[in-house]
């Protein structure tokens, strides 16, 4: 066996790529390269692929330092711990890597943006925010040893370049198809494996170009190496998926409600795109069934998600951005734009100045759905709950915009539909960008 390593320290980056060849059946998830005693084997199997844990937690994969490893699959796999919290990194059997055929892997970590960036074959496959996690950089790069197993063979790429990231945009898109859905914890109730493959095919008929996912949960890779799309993933609970190359990646708030990136959509066109997630917390449908006033359910709105959504501007904000934005996700809040008192009627009587949605509006953003279908009455455009409708029942995800783009198309998916994945209804848009900016 051959083992050397092509690493690069250059303004707080380090960068580990190797080859490995290997003919291994995956079993036990052995590793390939690592940094910390990954030999788990049941643990770790019903860990990583149980729906009990969502790959949060456990074993080796806990265990301080980082892995490549084997999944049953075929395909090579990717890990890191801080001895509490983790992150995996687990693709289809596309990237399968037990064919006999030298293959590439590939991890750069930018610590000033507290990324890493993962490679397969020279592709770029996935971005990680590892900001929830106490990595040090002196025990990422100390006791990097190979396997031991006679059937996987590691060896150096002979190279000293130095690590940048490059991105060929040869024409631009102005007109995006946007998705953006809660898929409620990875999209595994109605199966790991059959609730995963549902949640990718009515993902892959939208054709989305951008997709925002909330409680990923585990399945985000398996769903972007699914639909062949770059992969971000902001915490456990937030990733964006794009037919775009991520240029820059943003945690500005708090990670688990809020992040995002610009993406390069032409030879000089940079877009930027958030995810978020406000609290489920207060519950409205339980103050209004335990009959709370207009001032006490407003109260609570402007205490709890009415706070978020003004930190998460502010943090937006902040970061100065000069291009076009999106920002959608799961805001677990209603419409101001719905709940007024013409409509007062479809929500029990009550009408509702919901501060979520206001500091958006006032912030700039236009709500793509509303602009589709101004007239509420005509279209509700419910999103919660397709799989609770003893409960209140009213529009809660929503796909935002700044005056740079303008609403083509606009709907909702799953809220009629039998044996819905997920408790959220997919919400959808197709905007157009009107003025481009270069940066």
């Amino acid at each position: 066996m051959l083992l050397s390593l092509c690493l690069s320290a250059q303004s707080g980056i380090f960068q580990l790529s190797f080859k490995v060849k290997t003919t291994n059946n995956g079993d036990g998830f052995p590793a390939l390269l690592d940094n910390k005693n990954w030999n788990s084997r049941t643990a770790l199997e019903i860990d990583l692929l149980s729906n009990s844990n969502y790959g949060k937690t456990l074993t080796s994969g806990n265990r301080k330092g980082w892995s490549f490893f084997i999944q049953k699959n075929g395909a090579w796999a990717w890990n890191i711990g801080d001895g509490k919290k983790r992150l995996d990194y687990l693709p289809t059997a596309k990237q399968r890597i037990n064919d006999g055929e030298w293959h590439e892997l590939e991890m750069v970590f930018v610590w000033e943006q507290e990324i890493v960036r993962l490679y397969f074959d020279k592709k770029e496959v996935a971005i990680y925010n590892f900001g929830a996690l106490d990595l040090d950089p002196q025990w990422i790069e100390k006791n990097i040893k190979p396997s031991l197993n006679s059937q996987v063979k590691v060896k150096a790429l002979k190279s000293s370049y130095k690590w940048a990231p490059s991105f060929n945009i040869k024409d631009s898109q102005d007109t995006l198809n946007i998705l953006n859905w809660n898929i409620w914890h990875g999209g595994r109730h109605n199966g790991i494996e059959e609730g995963i493959a549902q949640t990718i095919q009515i993902i892959q008929e939208k054709q989305a170009d951008v997709i925002f996912l909330q409680e990923t949960y585990g399945s985000g890779p398996i769903i972007a190496d699914s639909l062949g799309m770059n992969f971000f993933l902001i915490s456990s609970n937030l990733s964006i998926l794009s037919k775009f190359p991520f240029v820059e990646l943003y945690s500005p708030w708090d990670d688990f409600r809020f992040g995002g990136a610009v993406l390069q959509t032409g030879p000089d066109q940079y877009i930027a795109v958030f995810d978020t997630w406000l609290n489920y917390l207060p519950d409205t449908d339980k103050q209004m069934k335990e009959g709370f006033g207009y001032w006490e359910i407003q109260e609570q709105e402007i205490r709890v998600r009415g706070r978020e959504a003004l930190d998460m501007m502010k943090s937006f904000k902040n970061l100065g951005l000069i291009c076009p934005v999106l920002i959608a996700g799961d805001f677990n809040s209603g419409s101001h734009l719905d709940w007024t008192l013409e409509n007062a009627g479809v929500f029990g009587g009550y009408f509702l100045p919901w501060p979520a949605s206001k500091t958006l509006a006032r912030e700039g953003f236009t709500d793509s759905f509303r602009a589709r279908y101004p007239e509420v009455r005509k279209n509700l455009g419910f999103t919660w709950s397709p799989r609770f409708k003893d409960g209140l029942q009213y529009r809660i995800d929503y796909i935002y915009h700044d005056p740079y783009w303008q609403t083509l198309e606009a709907g909702v998916e799953g809220y009629e539909q039998k044996d819905w994945p997920s408790d959220h209804a997919m919400t959808w848009a197709k905007v157009v960008l009107q003025k481009p900016i270069k940066p």
